[in-house]
């Protein structure tokens, strides 16, 4: 690794171009960090405009490891759009390309002075994945029950636990215990602090982005459990009970996910379908509201829906899930819905109850 002020980076190169030598620097992105594209997207300009001002000469390469499809990476380098310093968003794979890059690389006509290495001393830079996995996901979700933890990485619920209690005991999280005797766990200081670090992110730089963006900490853990809040942050186990789980592939999976829309969607899985590269987007609907603003939110989150699929091309499965008299919200709303979306609701009295996803059509279960 290189170090640069605070600042990060796993590589660096200075590539003999047309016209001299470039400065290089490169971060390597795990698509499957915890961290929604669009999010991460918004730390990682922060991080090539300080470097842009450290060494004005600096191009910056993101590569991006852990990928399946084409989604993310598009994601990703769409929200990159004011990083200060030329850049390129490719998979890890490839091979350094100038052509690659936002502008062509500021070249000198000799090579820049190669920044000072770093050897990382702190312990969690040699923990095994799934450990380094889930103290992310705390760091985005700040207070979460085991089987929410669980259910973000992908884990069993006693593989989640016993990496959760090794965080404990190594001082990263803390168990709380509620008066009805649920517990649940929190992230402290140290460990937001190595879960930035684990992200690149050096210290004193915010990054609000990493929470789930319509935050729940305030309420989703005061005396009992939030069904709304964690029917989303279970998003991940209703797709992999469904009765067509024999077709879904998950990769990742985030709650309250910002998109370039205009929307907060309450939980998004990026997979894949019948062998597709699909996006499956999760509404959660409120029982605080009336009937009409409920089927104003629906048609609302219909038409980002759309247009998400405009930007991207990825077919989404659009899921609608709350109280029974929630849906009935949904009649009449539909009409045409193009052949790259399926939306289904059901109630969610029968956890992963879901109907099969039709393309172009409603499917709803009662």
């Amino acid at each position: 690794m290189y170090r640069v002020d605070d600042l990060l980076f796993d590589g660096w190169y200075s590539h003999a171009v047309a016209g001299g030598f470039t400065d290089t620097f490169e971060l390597y992105i795990d698509a499957l960090c915890g961290l929604p594209p669009h999010d991460y997207a918004q730390a990682l300009e922060t991080i090539g405009r300080r470097l842009g001002r450290l060494r004005p000469r600096a191009s910056l390469w993101f590569r991006v490891h852990n990928l399946r499809g084409r989604w993310y990476l598009e994601a990703l380098r769409d929200g990159l759009q004011n990083t200060g310093v030329s850049f390129a968003v490719t998979p890890f794979e490839e091979k350094f390309d100038p052509l690659r890059f936002t502008f062509w690389p500021v070249a000198d006509r000799v090579p820049s002075p190669k920044p000072p290495a770093y050897l990382p001393e702190e312990p969690y830079w040699g923990w095994v994945r799934s450990k380094r996995l889930m103290l992310q996901a705390m760091a985005r979700l700040g207070r979460a029950y085991t089987r929410e933890v669980a259910s973000m990485v992908q884990l069993g619920r006693t593989q989640a636990y016993n990496l959760l209690v090794s965080l404990e005991q190594e001082g990263w999280v803390e168990r709380m215990v509620l008066e009805d005797g649920y517990d649940y766990w929190q992230i402290r200081r140290k460990g937001l602090s190595a879960a930035l670090r684990l992200w690149r992110i050096p210290p004193g730089q915010d990054f609000e982005e990493r929470h789930e963006r319509e935050n729940p900490q305030a309420t989703h853990h005061v005396g009992r459990v939030s069904k709304h809040n964690r029917t989303k942050r279970l998003w991940r186990d209703w797709l992999m009970s469904a009765s067509f789980r024999s077709q879904v592939v998950i990769y990742a999976v985030w709650s309250e996910v910002a998109l370039p829309v205009n929307t907060i969607c309450d939980a998004l899985a990026w997979g894949e379908y019948e062998g597709r590269e699909t996006l499956f987007w999760l509404e959660v609907l409120s029982s605080k509201k009336n009937r009409e603003n409920l089927r104003y939110d629906v048609v609302s989150k219909s038409n980002a829906v759309a247009a998400y699929l405009g930007m991207y091309g990825v077919p989404i499965i659009l899921a609608f899930l709350g109280q029974k008299w929630t849906l009935g919200a949904l009649g009449g709303v539909f009409g045409r819905i193009p052949k790259e979306i399926a939306v289904i609701a059901a109630p969610w009295t029968h956890f992963g109850r879901l109907p099969t996803p039709k393309w172009g059509d409603f499917q709803y279960l009662v």
